[in-house]
């Protein structure tokens, strides 16, 4: 493949692209929708081998003359009648649709779309699109983190970033920094209105008679040659990310009916 003045890195963004479209068209003729996810999932659930779709892609043999073969025909096919995500229903799930992409979706919208009939979802937001979806114990198909956890990560994120910027102005030895974030509900003492935190939001719910609270453990590693005093004040920052901010004081959500 040829790119004119392209470096060997593909520092340039539109390369990148480029390129990236271009191994996407190739490999769609040998690669399912959710061929490879199921392979991963296969081996960190004790499978011995990939289900069928990935042995196609590593045999090279098209899925759609794949698909047309008589079952046990390949060696790939028999490899998934043993794999943990073999059953019809489940290769059903894995088959990912297409995320529904507009490209006139409004600045700053996020709009989430069914991909199926129980859990997966397709996000988009600008130009970038992902998936949500609830683990298969809850009867999803496991194919991208569930609700919570994308609240966690946007919250670690906006922490990550946060305490980089600040580290970068303020010239900091920071080398890395990583973010850990447990979510959990506590129950609270008879009378309690939980935290001085939460206490402003509704972070503080009832559930019949139990008042419960929503907890957040956030655990920070700096690394780099950082004074003590520079890593008390990036813990310090950490608290001042405005997803930090949005999530410790009143929020008001308005839903309306549009369709």
């Amino acid at each position: 493949m040829s790119l004119d003045d392209a470096d060997h890195l593909l520092s340039n963004a539109q390369d990148a692209e480029y390129v990236a479209s271009c191994i996407v068209a190739w490999a769609s003729r040998y690669v399912t929708p959710g061929a490879l996810a199921a392979a991963a999932r296969s081996f960190q659930d004790g499978g011995t081998q990939p289900p069928a779709d990935a042995s196609r892609a590593a045999t090279g043999t098209p899925a759609s003359q794949a698909a047309a073969s008589p079952a046990g025909a390949t060696s790939g096919e028999s490899a998934a009648s043993s794999a943990p995500f073999a059953s019809p229903a489940t290769r059903d799930a894995l088959d990912v649709p297409t995320i529904p992409f507009d490209p006139n979706l409004p600045a700053g919208t996020v709009r989430l779309t069914e991909l199926n009939h129980r859990f997966l979802r397709g996000i988009q937001a600008g130009r970038h699109t992902w998936l949500a979806d609830e683990p298969v114990r809850m009867g999803g198909s496991d194919l991208g983190p569930d609700p919570y956890a994308l609240l966690l990560s946007s919250l670690g994120a906006c922490t990550s970033m946060t305490i980089r910027m600040y580290a970068n102005r303020k010239g900091m030895k920071l080398d890395d920094v990583v973010v850990d974030l447990v979510h959990r509900r506590e129950t609270l003492p008879a009378g309690s209105t939980g935290s001085a935190e939460s206490s402003s939001t509704a972070g503080a719910a009832s559930h019949g008679s139990t008042q419960t609270e929503d907890v957040f453990e956030r655990q920070i590693t700096l690394k780099g040659e950082l004074s003590d005093a520079e890593r008390q004040r990036l813990l310090e920052i950490a608290d001042k990310c405005p997803v930090h901010k949005t999530l410790t004081v009143r929020i008001r959500i308005t839903t309306q009916l549009v369709g």
